[in-house]
């Protein structure tokens, strides 16, 4: 027998609500296969402040609960706007309040499932906010969230609100459906007669601020949703006063699509509570089964987490046939990667996560009372037990990702993973500006605009002509031996490979594999040799994921954005065994003046030798000339011909260019931002995510500069230094400025050959006073003289003056300290491990580059001085104490910064002479 389902809409299906036709319908009682099977449901609340993340992350619990698609909040009461994908999938769009965060603030939260529907979202002001939504089938959804005035404003406010509303309801972009929820404090009752939109059924009385709402609906032909549901009173009020004794009706929903509305009804406070005199309205429209099927898998792939087990993973991998069997590549490739997945699948167990584990026992508790209690409370009750609810559920968050960091802290494990894992929230860009300084919040446009942009980028410019090399004679091709890959290379790659990073398209991580390399050192090294042997390559290793890790700069700018590939990690093992093989062939190619990706050189080698060229050349009053070379998107924009001909000039086995070819011929990327794969074809530049990468276009770049005459350069000891590398990093050296901006002006065609191009916005240069002054040029753009540069990480002066250096050390190093304050501060964990924290987090950024320093006692005392401020924060004291320097430093143990200074002078010295 079906169960008989009591609330319907009192309007026929298809039929444009009237007052005539809002009576409810009698002699017919709708049972649960009449309707729908799917349904979404857009809810409204005005939380009455959702100023912090432990807040919002409590509102998308509670939402979660009541099975909310969309959620369209009010009084945000924040200081400032924003867009985040939290930790739950969710998609939370605020704005902010006006006059510092005390009136309104509109937004959204989007459950995961519908984050891929986003086209459009748009904060007006603090009492208007728009978001469209892109259905199956090409319809879209316009929401807006609404938050009129209060009675304490005049009616001029109010109407200007009203207008401002109309405006947005019927300017672009225009949608198929129209639902304007949200709180609009006023007493609306019941449809009156010659009402059209206002239904029969509401809370009686109707005030002036509800005249004007029905006035609205009637010129915009909004119908008020909640009016066309019958409920009993106690299921229509919407917002309590605080003592409790007057209950209004002032939240609607208003729509222009009321036939795909199922019920308007509001949840209880025994369901939805967060501490707010106002309660969720929740509307249920019809949407498409698989649509629903889809919120169901996204509901639970967010609740269920799987743990490896690694006994169990290495004892099920030892009754598991990883060879492959037979068949070409692509076949015994697929049957490896499946076996791989399916018995790490077979080995990882179901942990069902606690969807309130950052709440202590307490809070819990407390929460159950005030739902237990429920209208039983008095209002000053109820007043004390919110606030002191807000209160917990704050300081558990805090508390939690306190204990998180305390656990790695003494594990001696890896912080950052810890704050990541513990982080409620990720920045999405809101917009993007393009070139031309439009600026685009429509995500379909976005999405079209991220994929012409990483077009361009990726396709080819120009043409490179193959480098030409003697064919091999039939007797000089080497055995199948020569390439045959061991088991130890095959092992020795794996332990190379980095633990705790993203999978690619194969779903295999690199701990799946150090777990499992001693089954796997002689399937994959058979697997890898016939690639070498027969040239194919798996399908795969052509696809990858790429995600846009923000740099620096604005967000909305797409420029700003380092697209990382998401790679096979069967790829990366390969690569890794191939980079082991070549890597001494390309450094003995390579000059002595590159110094990234290199073994035996760091950043503080460039760094030294500028520090020193420049005393020197102040001290017998030489000129001297810096020109800090900036290319645009240098990794992304080298041609894969200029690659490869500089492989086979430095003399590397035709094999290895050859698989190195067909690795990076075909390519394609799928580029995410908002959940919609944008497909973008490779067809230039090296993949930044592949451990080979980096030493290929080293490679590439080291043929420019060998094959570049610049006249630009200074005589040491009989050698002539015209410039200095790391990576891509260049800068140029000379005496003259015209002969720098002549070196510019070859290295520029050069580099262009290649697919390079030089930024002239971000080239700068300099000049010590003994230089001419110059103008320097490249082509139309005049190159900015500057008088201090940050190259790598150190800010560069003519006059060596370490002051600007000292005071971004101390910034740098108050920076790092804040990010673990919390646990450099927690007096529970042991002072050793503080200590161990400092030592190797907080010191570094502080004295970064210290080896190349010649210090004064005034520098030395600021760095003390830093530090000491560090140590009483740790202790929990302050100068007012008066407790000497020494106490303190027992107290905290880390390790005196003057002294790790003048010991790290001495390391260097010592490593740079075994070296050479």
């Amino acid at each position: 027998m079906s169960k008989v389902v009591q609330e319907v809409p009192s309007v026929p299906c298809g039929h444009r609500p009237s007052r005539q036709r809002g009576q409810r319908q009698r002699g017919r009682n709708l049972t649960a296969s009449d309707l729908p099977s799917c349904f979404l449901n857009i809810a409204t609340i005005n939380v009455r402040g959702l100023t912090s993340d432990s807040a919002v992350d409590q509102l998308v619990s509670e939402l979660d609960k009541c099975a909310v698609d969309v959620a369209c909040v009010q009084e945000t009461l924040r200081f400032e706007a924003g867009t985040w994908k939290w930790h739950t999938g969710h998609e939370v769009m605020l704005g902010a309040g006006s006059k510092n965060g005390k009136v309104g603030g509109v937004g959204f939260i989007i459950a995961p499932h519908l984050a891929t529907k986003i086209t459009h979202c748009e904060i007006f002001s603090e009492r208007i906010a728009m978001l469209v939504l892109e259905l199956d089938g090409g319809s879209t959804i316009k929401l807006l969230s609404v938050y009129a005035p209060t009675g304490a404003y005049g009616d001029d406010t109010v109407e200007e609100f009203y207008d401002e509303l109309e405006n947005t309801v019927n300017g672009p972009p225009k949608g198929t459906y129209v639902i304007c929820a949200g709180d609009y404090n006023a007493h609306l009752g019941r449809g009156e007669s010659g009402e059209n939109f206002v239904g029969p059924h509401g809370t009686p009385g109707r005030n002036s601020r509800g005249e004007t709402l029905a006035q609205f609906c009637e010129r915009t032909r909004l119908s008020v949703a909640n009016t066309y549901f019958q409920k009993r009173l106690g299921r229509r009020w919407t917002y309590h006063t605080p003592n409790r004794q007057m209950f209004h009706e002032i939240d609607f929903i208003l729509t222009n699509c009321l036939r795909l509305f199922h019920n308007v009804g509001v949840i209880g406070e025994s369901r939805f509570n967060i501490g707010s005199d106002h309660r969720l309205v929740r509307a249920t429209i019809a949407i498409k089964p698989k649509e629903e099927r889809k919120r169901l898998a996204a509901y639970h792939s967010k609740r269920i987490r799987y743990e490896l087990n690694e006994e169990t993973l290495k004892t099920l991998a030892a009754t598991v046939d990883f060879t492959g069997g037979s068949g070409n590549v692509h076949t015994r490739y697929e049957k490896v990667t499946s076996a791989i997945r399916t018995v790490v699948k077979d080995a990882s167990q179901r942990v069902k996560s606690k969807p309130r584990e950052r709440l202590s026992e307490v809070t819990l508790q407390m929460l159950a009372t005030r739902k237990e209690l429920g209208k039983t409370m008095t209002p000053v009750a109820r007043i004390v037990l919110n606030k002191a609810i807000r209160v917990r559920v704050k300081n558990d968050y805090r508390e939690y990702a306190a204990r998180r960091a305390r656990e790695a802290a003494e594990k001696a494990t890896s912080i950052k993973r810890t704050f990541i894992s513990t982080r409620l929230k990720t920045t999405t860009p809101e917009c993007l500006r393009k070139a031309d300084g439009t600026v685009l919040r429509n995500r379909k446009d976005i999405e079209e605009e991220i994929r012409t942009f990483f077009q361009d980028l990726f396709s080819s410019k120009i043409h490179v002509e193959a480098y030409s090399e003697p064919s091999e004679g039939e007797n000089d091709k080497p055995d199948k031996e020569e390439w045959r890959v061991l088991e130890s290379e095959v092992m020795q790659a794996i332990r190379q490979m980095k633990s705790g990073k993203a999978p690619g398209p194969d779903q295999i991580r690199p701990e799946h594999l150090k777990c499992l390399k001693e089954v796997l050192a002689r399937p994959l090294a058979d697997l890898f040799t016939e690639m070498l042997d027969s040239g194919i390559v798996p399908k795969d290793w052509l696809s990858s994921h790429t995600i846009l890790i923000h740099k620096k700069g604005a967000r909305d700018i797409l420029a700003n954005y380092r697209p990382i590939a998401l790679l096979s990690t069967m790829l990366k093992v390969f690569s890794r065994i191939i980079l082991n093989r070549i890597r001494h062939i390309l450094n003995m190619n390579t000059g002595k003046e590159q110094a990234g990706f290199r073994e035996g050189f760091s950043t503080i080698d460039q760094i030294h030798v500028i520090s020193q060229l420049t005393e020197r050349c102040r001290e017998y009053r030489i000129p001297l000339c810096y020109l800090f070379i900036d290319f645009k998107k240098a990794f992304d924009t080298v041609e894969h011909q200029a690659v490869l001909n500089a492989l086979t000039a430095f003399g590397v086995p035709r094999r290895y260019v050859e698989m190195i070819r067909k690795c990076n011929t075909s390519c394609f990327t799928d580029v995410n931002l908002y959940g919609n794969p944008t497909r973008i074809q490779i067809r230039r530049g090296v993949r930044q995510g592949e451990v080979i990468s980096p030493m290929l276009f080293s490679a590439a770049l080291e043929i420019v500069m060998q094959n570049a005459q610049m006249p630009c350069g200074i005589n040491i000891d009989g050698e002539r230094l015209q410039y200095l590398m790391f990576a891509d990093d260049i800068v140029l050296i000379g005496s003259e400025p015209s002969a720098l901006e002549n070196s510019l002006r070859i290295l520029r065609i050069a580099a262009s050959s290649i697919g390079l191009e030089i930024h002239p916005g971000k080239t700068k240069w300099m000049k010590n006073s003994y230089a001419s002054d110059y103008c320097l040029r490249m082509e139309d753009s005049v190159i900015e003289e500057v008088s201090s540069y940050v190259y790598l990480g150190q800010a560069v002066t003519m006059d060596n003056d370490l002051t600007v250096e000292i005071s971004r050390r101390r910034r740098a190093g108050w920076v790092t300290f804040n990010k673990y304050r919390d646990v450099l501060t927690d007096k529970r964990i042991d002072a050793q491990v503080r200590a161990r924290l400092f030592n190797t987090h907080v010191l570094p950024a502080l004295v970064y580059g210290s080896e190349t320093w010649n210090t004064i006692l005034n520098e030395e005392r600021r760095l003390a001085s830093t530090q000491r401020a560090m140590e009483r924060v740790m202790c929990g004291i302050t100068l007012m104490h008066k407790i000497p320097a020494h106490e303190i430093r027992s107290r905290t143990g880390v390790k005196d910064v003057i002294e790790n200074i003048y010991d790290s002078k001495k390391t260097m010295g010592r490593t740079r002479s075994s070296f050479k």
